[in-house]
């Protein structure tokens, strides 16, 4: 039997200048991983300019 990875990418321009919109990529990071998917985030424009840290706290299935 084949076991399908999944993966997902999301690409997110919002930045902290319009937070209601660029909180939906994390909760949609968050609800693919819950998923067992590998998920991928690539910000672009104002979404590189995040100044709190918690936001990037990695979190593996491995524990790394």
């Amino acid at each position: 039997m084949v076991k399908m990875v999944k993966k997902v990418l999301i690409y997110a321009t919002n930045g902290p200048d319009n937070p209601e919109k660029a909180v939906l990529l994390f909760i949609t990071a968050n609800a693919a991983f819950v998923h067992d998917a590998e998920v991928y985030v690539c910000l672009a424009g104002p979404g590189v300019w995040w100044e709190d840290p918690c936001f990037f706290s990695l979190h593996s299935r491995e524990g790394n």
